[in-house]
């Protein structure tokens, strides 16, 4: 099997940190994450339901993740708008109603910091998660996950990761069943004790099952966080996400544009609450296609 350039990158981060790794490392401090959020979007219409930008658990990096992103709506369907894209090039017809949905998701991870000295830190995580809409169950999906990377303090104030992994998503629909490889870089400056910035880039390539819906992904998030209190704080967050699907022409371009507000209330010992409200805009290289989607959620939250 002929391997891309992505896939070489990530065995050589792999064996590069097993390298790195002593024999007699210091015992790995294992973490476990679990959550249950509940959403409503006023607008959905996502083709890929793996957006890494909207409020939630799922990320390497402690950045917001998965939920459905809006795309654009091709004669007037909400699904398969790649085979509309492939087979009748440039047409377009008037847009289908927008459609409001609840959703529950389900997520957790269990993970491992192994201190390799001199500042470097060996990150393991594994995780998964499910989503499920009351209507729109073509959007269904699971996503399972293994990542590996390493950590280090650049000064005392900022700290960098760099994480390579592997997913296995299934959707509704099989022919979008998919393997994807990824790598997310991230830089973290803790300007006070009380408020910290981050910057984030992440790559996917992802080889579904019917390659018309595999695409390369290139994703740029900008954070902020701010500790009101001892038990409380607030984010204000912008991401920037484009989606090449490449099959045959014409190129289907997918751009989303996230901003994100949320509150995270840590109300007894391990367990914590958070609010989130994300506005998200999409268009693509094809006219008449934009759309907005404004998502409301609450998550539960437990962290060990």
């Amino acid at each position: 099997m002929q391997r891309t350039a992505f896939q070489w990158l990530f065995i050589v981060i792999i064996a590069t940190i097993a390298v790195l790794a002593p024999a007699g490392a210091a015992r790995a401090e294992i973490t476990f994450n679990a959550e249950i959020r509940e959403t409503y979007e006023d607008n959905v219409l996502g083709l890929v339901s793996d957006n890494p930008n909207v409020t939630g658990t799922d990320n390497a990096l402690t950045v917001p993740n998965q939920a459905p992103p809006v795309i654009p709506r091709i004669k007037g369907r909400r699904d398969d708008v790649l085979n509309d894209v492939t087979t009748t090039p440039g047409v377009t017809a008037p847009a289908a109603p927008a459609k409001g949905d609840f959703s529950t998701n389900i997520y957790a991870d269990i993970g491992s910091t192994t201190d390799l000295g001199n500042n470097l830190s060996l990150l393991f995580k594994a995780d998964v998660q499910h989503t499920s809409y009351q209507t729109v169950k073509q959007f269904d999906f699971t996503i399972g996950a293994v990542r590996a990377g390493v950590s280090s303090y650049l000064t005392d104030e900022i700290l960098a990761k760099v994480l390579a992994r592997v997913a296995i998503k299934n959707f509704d629909k099989n022919l979008r069943n998919s393997t994807a490889y990824g790598a997310t870089v991230s830089l973290k400056e803790s300007l006070t004790p009380s408020f910290w910035l981050k910057q984030v880039y992440d790559y996917e390539q992802n080889d579904a099952n019917d390659s018309l819906f595999s695409y390369q992904g290139d994703s740029f998030s900008l954070w902020a966080g701010y500790s009101v209190t001892e038990k409380s704080s607030v984010g204000l967050g912008y991401s920037y996400l484009v989606r090449n699907f490449d099959k045959v022409p014409p190129v289907l371009k997918l751009t989303t544009q996230t901003l994100s507000v949320d509150w995270t209330w840590d109300f007894y010992d391990k367990w914590s609450l958070n609010a989130a409200y994300d506005l998200v805009k999409a268009d693509s290289n094809l006219p008449d296609s934009a759309s907005t989607n404004n998502v409301y959620s609450v998550g539960l939250l437990f962290s060990y």
